[in-house]
């Protein structure tokens, strides 16, 4: 296989790259959206505590494509009902939403493919319902930073190098300054810390690192703050530098992509021309069919490229819709570690994989 595609490419968040870390500050705009932020250890923490806050007790309703160990964690606290938002259509089916007065609702800005809009305008049609933004997969994008929801949050581990961390923002009220500092490490970051360290040298030894951080954090169930090994680093990330490599890599991807056996959900959707580092996760691809995903999954699994499947253990009782989605769909983690030229050959790649 082309040298290109070394270093492996994977969903381990590296240590931070020099190049990109010690800073004095943070941009001014995401310093400023930050100072009104909370400071959590990782996403569904930042959720449990919105939910706090306003000591909600109505119906909360979460998307049906939705990772099942937050969804466990959520409908053992509240009753929780489900609407369908698929991913690789192009907007949620809202009039699949139940939700009345006194319910919450939460928005996912799966993979940077939604439209603020979209959910704004039937958010004004159902008075009442607090609004709740998902935006882990483009923490700092212009919607993020100009969010008209009740509460927004982002899990930061998961488009930056930090082994744990998350955002949380109410509309409305100021930060407790309990969350506006770094706390002790909890286990699940450590675990990750040590997958991103071995990663380096060894992606295969790194599993079981990265298995065993998903699973401490599965079992996690409150609102811790983020640790002061992740809250020193953020203060001096590069953000935007970080978004601007990741733009690059990506339409690198889609310069050199070809469609056939699958597409790629972005720039179908928005066109190559809209791709912008603050708003796009990573390349994901829909294919014609499980049978195809999961060849061209194994294939690149060969030569080091490490594509992340979602959900697919959900097992029975979700919708035909949600079950063809799991089943067809992956994303590939090209960020800021990878370079246009590994993007390239990845893209050609797929383009001309032979069945």
């Amino acid at each position: 296989m082309d040298i290109a595609l070394k270093p492996q490419i994977t969903p381990f968040m590296p240590l931070p790259p020099l190049e990109f870390a010690g800073r004095e500050r943070l941009d001014a705009d995401i310093a400023d959206f930050m100072c009104g932020c909370e400071l959590l250890s990782s996403g569904r923490g930042a959720l449990l505590r919105a939910l706090d806050l306003v000591k909600f007790r109505g119906v909360l309703h979460i998307p049906e494509f939705f990772c099942p160990a937050v969804k466990k964690i959520l409908t053992a606290r509240y009753d929780v009902k489900t609407f369908l938002d698929i991913p690789s259509e192009p907007c949620a089916r809202f009039g699949s939403i139940g939700a009345k007065q006194g319910d919450a609702v939460l928005a996912v800005n799966f993979f940077g493919l939604r439209n603020p809009q979209d959910w704004y305008s039937w958010a004004e049609s159902v008075p009442g319902v607090v609004l709740i933004e998902d935006h882990s997969h483009a923490p700092f994008s212009d919607w993020a930073l100009n969010t008209r929801a009740d509460f927004s949050f982002a899990s930061l581990r998961k488009c930056f190098p930090l082994p744990d961390g998350a955002y949380l923002r109410a509309r409305g009220s100021a930060p407790s300054k309990i969350y506006s500092r770094g706390g002790e490490q909890p286990d699940f970051s450590r675990d990750a810390l040590a997958a991103a360290a071995i990663d380096a040298y060894s992606p295969p030894a790194a599993l079981p690192f990265y298995y065993s951080a998903e699973a401490r954090l599965n079992n996690l169930n409150g609102a811790g703050r983020i640790s002061k090994y992740s809250f020193e680093l953020l203060k001096g990330f590069d953000i935007r530098g970080m978004e601007n490599a990741r733009e690059r890599a990506y339409k690198s991807f889609v310069e050199n992509f070809s469609p056939g056996v699958c597409e790629e959900l972005f720039s179908k959707k928005n066109g190559e021309e809209n791709i912008c580092g603050n708003s796009v996760f990573s390349p994901t691809l829909k294919f014609k069919n499980m049978f195809a995903r999961d060849r061209v999954y194994s294939a690149l699994r060969d030569i080091g490229v490490f594509a992340v499947i979602y959900w697919g253990g959900q097992g029975a009782g979700i919708s035909d819709p949600v079950r063809d989605e799991v089943s067809t769909i992956f994303t590939i983690p090209l960020d800021f570690r990878h370079s246009a030229v590994q993007a390239k050959a990845l893209a050609e790649f797929i383009s001309n994989f032979g069945f």
